[in-house]
């Protein structure tokens, strides 16, 4: 199975705890029934909406969530308008991330407490991803020693030191991690919004092009038909780097 378009993504947290499933489908409206999904403030936009277990295999999941939800509205439009949207969420088995591709914000969450509810009857089990700025240096790290690979993209808040004062900077280019003072611009940084990296292909894997932003969300820029095994593998990565423990070697 292959994925034909999956350039944005966001990554959320899973309890380290089994994650069984007794059936195959699920709706909104069973989460909506949920204890306490009133303080889902995403829900508002579902009109309607179901999740399907379509793949599973020893080390993850694959569901397919169909769902009609709230557009944004148009400046012209009188009404809100609703739209059908169909996007997949993947689940690590011996992980700890799950992440949904090619849905929005608001429509990836509401799909991620129905899956929540779905396997820990807790529909806030399964939680949004901040990535911190330590986690980006250490991914930052990681790819560059350990893969070989580059800074491409860095969006950096609140700069500050004797020679600048600066309340956001934003770079784009190749070997970023080069530049002149580029790791004294990260340290001093109060923060850091995103940042983009190419890993060169390496074994079974293509060379993978990518942006992480601190809420995380994202874009896989190439390849732009990831398979099993890559998207498996990038997966494998963030949840080492940022929610079940620091990548070793």
């Amino acid at each position: 199975m292959s994925v034909s378009i999956s350039k944005y993504f966001i990554i959320y947290a899973q309890p380290n705890r089994s994650s069984d499933i007794w059936k195959k489908e699920w709706t909104i409206d069973e989460l909506m029934d949920a204890p306490g999904t009133s303080r889902i403030e995403e829900l508002d936009i579902m009109k309607s909406g179901k999740l399907t277990l379509i793949h599973e295999s020893p080390l993850h999941r694959v569901f397919k969530c169909l769902c009609e939800a709230r557009l944004r509205k148009p400046v012209a439009a009188r009404e809100a308008q609703f739209g059908q949207l169909n996007f997949e969420i993947w689940q690590q088995k011996r992980g700890g991330i799950v992440a949904s591709l090619e849905a929005n914000k608001n429509v990836s969450r509401c799909a991620t407490n129905l899956l929540s509810w779905a396997i820990y009857r807790d529909p806030f089990a399964i939680r949004p991803v901040r990535i911190m700025k330590s986690d980006f240096i250490q991914l930052k790290r990681h790819v560059m020693e350990n893969l070989g690979g580059e800074v491409t993209q860095v969006n950096l808040g609140k700069i500050k030191s004797t020679e600048v004062n600066l309340r956001q900077f934003y770079l784009k280019g190749s070997h970023l991690e080069r530049l002149q003072n580029f790791d004294e611009y990260i340290e001093r940084s109060g923060d850091i919004k995103s940042m983009g990296f190419v890993i060169p292909a390496r074994k079974e894997f293509r060379r993978i092009s990518f942006r992480i932003k601190y809420w995380g969300g994202g874009q896989i820029y190439s390849p732009s038909d990831p398979l099993d095994h890559e998207i498996l593998g990038f997966l494998d990565m963030l949840d080492r780097l940022f929610v079940s423990g620091p990548v070793k070697g």
